[in-house]
């Protein structure tokens, strides 16, 4: 992950590993990209971000958002035309306020081999976790942990805290996280709507995805079963 500032904080993963683009680089990126995402080229280190035709003898490489379909075909043409590709996400703490409200991003995630939520190909993320030595880091890793459970940390940082109300407990019970309608993690985490139907068998209560939660976009969840009941105000279940 990269952090939005001049020192990342572990020391672990920066703008000077070999795998990241160079300083100064042109990487070529769709215009929607370049357009929902000015602050781009600034947090990779970027000289600039170019058409996504722009001629070979001016590009280092390309960089995509995701696994989305323009952000697929970016990643073929990369590599038809033998260029290094970068696929760029949310960091794991995003930002206070949603990506979809057109708050920017405080952290993302660069990553030269895949993505870190699918499971069906290799990434940095997972190669770094294999091979890095952590044991100078596990302290500072476990006050960090601590700190995101204080403060009780999320992705969007954004809703307030409210305990959910549950009936009295007669059973075990079941929490499923809800995700975006057709969300690629979904899909990278070798699941689909089946998987969904077979967790909702045992389910008793849901929490919604928050950018589902507040309006912006459909929920995994097409239908409900009235045995099963839904935390959906906008809320940080505590």
């Amino acid at each position: 992950m990269t952090e939005m500032q001049d020192d990342p904080p572990l020391g672990l993963v920066n703008r000077n590993a070999e795998w990241m683009p160079p300083s100064g680089a042109t990487l070529a990126a769709w215009k929607g990209t370049r357009i929902k995402m000015p602050w781009l080229a600034a947090a990779l280190d970027a000289g600039r971000l170019a058409p996504f035709w722009e001629r070979g003898d001016r590009l280092d490489g390309y960089v995509g958002w995701g696994l989305k379909p323009p952000a697929r075909i970016a990643r073929y043409w990369a590599l038809a035309r033998r260029f290094p590709y970068w696929i760029v996400e949310d960091g794991f703490l995003r930002s206070v306020g949603l990506g979809k409200s057109g708050v920017p991003p405080i952290s993302i995630v660069v990553d030269d081999l895949g993505i870190h939520f699918d499971a069906r190909t290799p990434s940095r993320f997972e190669r770094i976790c294999a091979d890095h030595d952590f044991q100078p880091m596990l302290e500072r890793a476990r006050d960090l942990r601590s700190a995101v459970v204080r403060f009780r940390l999320t992705k969007y940082n954004h809703l307030p805290d409210i305990p959910p109300r549950l009936p009295p407990k007669k059973r075990p019970r079941v929490l499923l996280i809800d995700q975006v309608d057709g969300d690629f993690s979904v899909i990278g985490g070798c699941a689909n709507r089946a998987s969904f139907a077979a967790m909702l068998d045992t389910a008793l209560k849901i929490r919604r995805a928050p950018t589902c939660s507040s309006g912006c976009i459909r929920t995994w969840w097409p239908a409900m079963s009235t045995a099963i009941s839904t935390h959906s105000p906008p809320a940080s279940p505590g």
